[in-house]
């Protein structure tokens, strides 16, 4: 969810059903919540709900997620489409004036040279000369297509995993260690400024080429509707471990509390949350192979009863600390 999402804006047929699902959202979660999950201010969310200003479409499918609630048919725009409108103006009138667009060629080789001495040169080698190691199919593979899944996106040459900069910390670290043993390659690693996430990168075109043989695609996971390759769901190990990769990225773990006579109650639950209605639908079939009750509504695939919570736990286990730590609290 990388490139598709931090320059789209979220445009609602109109400003009243922008408003109306906000305030859909306001009843479940309280406005400072909404902000701190968009890494914004709460007049932001005002001005949303006022329908002053266009909600980003990353922050729209980050409060879909976090409130439970199905994600808007909105269009997607892109938030820079009128400085290029302005800026195609200007280039029209420069051209009439001059018959061309000026440029200072020595500034411009300076500023080549300089890229080039300063990264530019690996780069390009990084995305020309390169090799990288073929996984070959096996549990680790079919675990790392769960995370490409649930956080993970492809561009034309790059495989990133977007995660939690505080929550998912220490999970990233298993991660990027996960990638650099699977494709021999380096990832490198860059910190969000719009938002408390943090992206795992490699940037090989090799890379993107092998995940979309397997069964991924490039672009928007939502748009294309995705599902679990079939060389995973007819594989019980594979399936099983796929299913950890897609918990660890998208699904929480949480507790339940509940008081009946003045005795309070409490057990953990299970969730996974996706838009994708045929991940879903694969998500519950492969809970339902080995054993478990787990229930389908909304965007969220729920595990909730204790032993199913618990049988999930031995069977599929978790690489994330953040699930292993609530689980034993």
């Amino acid at each position: 969810m990388i490139e598709s999402l931090i320059n789209k804006k979220a445009k609602f047929v109109n400003a009243s059903e922008q408003s109306v699902w906000v305030t859909n959202v306001q009843s479940i979660l309280t406005t400072a919540k909404m902000a701190n999950l968009c890494s914004c201010t709460e007049r932001t969310i005002r001005d949303w709900k006022n329908g002053k200003t266009s909600m980003p479409y990353q922050s729209l499918l980050l409060l879909a997620k976090a409130a439970h609630l199905e994600v808007p048919d909105v269009l997607q725009i892109d938030r820079y489409a009128h400085t290029k409108m302005a800026g195609q103006r200007g280039s029209r009138v420069v051209m009439e004036k001059y018959g061309r667009v000026p440029v200072n060629e020595k500034v411009r080789k300076e500023s080549w040279q300089k890229w080039w001495n300063e990264g530019g040169k690996d780069a390009v080698s990084d995305f020309f000369t390169k090799e990288i190691t073929i996984p070959t199919r096996n549990e680790e593979l079919a675990e790392f297509m769960g995370i490409m899944l649930g956080d993970g996106g492809l561009t034309r040459y790059q495989v990133t995993v977007t995660l939690h900069a505080i929550d998912d910390k220490e999970y990233g670290v298993y991660v990027k260690s996960f990638m650099q043993k699977l494709f021999s390659a380096t990832p490198s690693l860059y910190f969000r400024t719009d938002s408390k996430a943090f992206c795992i990168v490699i940037a090989r075109k090799k890379a993107v080429s092998f995940l979309c043989s397997q069964g991924l695609l490039v672009g928007n996971k939502v748009k294309h509707q995705i599902k679990i390759p079939d060389w995973i769901l007819e594989n019980k190990k594979y399936s099983l471990a796929c299913m950890r990769g897609l918990m660890d990225t998208d699904g929480s773990m949480y507790t339940h509390r509940y008081t009946i006579a003045g005795k309070e109650y409490k057990y953990k639950k299970l969730c996974f949350s996706s838009a994708s209605a045929p991940l879903r639908k694969d998500v519950l079939f492969i809970l339902h192979r080995f054993g478990s009750t787990a229930t389908c509504s909304g965007t969220n695939v729920r595990i909730d009863a204790v032993a199913d919570v618990v049988r999930y736990m031995k069977i599929i286990g978790t690489h994330n600390p953040k699930h292993l730590k609530r689980y034993t609290k």
